[in-house]
Order: C-alpha cells, then structure tokens, then sequence
C-alpha cells in the first residue's frame, strides 16, 4: 500500500440505528452494520494497494472474543454508533 496517497479521515461518521446483527465471525462477536461511508474508505484502502482476504467486506464492530456462546435472542445496540477520527501511529 502506498501511504502517501491515503491520509487520516478527520471527520466523525454518525451511524443511526438501522439494519445491525449480532453474530459470530469465526472467534469473535461483532455487531454487523451498514455503511456506506465505511465501505467507501474501505475501497479506498484497496484502491492504495491495501490487501484484504474475508470476502465480501462487511463493516461491523468486534466487541468480543468467545466461545461457543448461543447468541440466539442477543440484540443489536439500537443507538448511534459514532466513530471519530482515524488515527495512524
């Protein structure tokens, strides 16, 4: 990837309660969430020379590292998700 054509997004994306599913990703527990702003930066990484190998892309939040725990009857948070600015170190 070539840093220099990508810099930190400094802005704050403000995702509303909409389509969200808590589910397993292999050993992890996220909230799964629609975003269009997120896909886009996502493309933009890719377009960089960023490498990604979970086909499809699907933005969402890991909140936990578990095992077999029945999510069944778990339910998405229904409120804002807010992201501020990205940080590179």
């Amino acid at each position: 990837m070539e840093p220099a054509t990508l810099a930190p997004e400094m802005g704050e994306i403000i995702l509303p309660p909409a389509e969200r599913e808590v589910r397993r990703l292999g050993p992890f527990i996220a909230l799964m969430i629609q975003s269009e702003a997120l896909t886009t930066r996502h493309e933009a990484f890719l377009a960089a020379g960023a490498v990604y190998d979970h086909h499809p892309y699907r933005p969402h939040v890991t909140f936990s590292v578990d095992g077999p725990r029945n999510l069944c009857g778990v339910l998405p948070y229904g409120g804002d998700l807010r992201f501020g600015s990205e940080v590179w170190e």
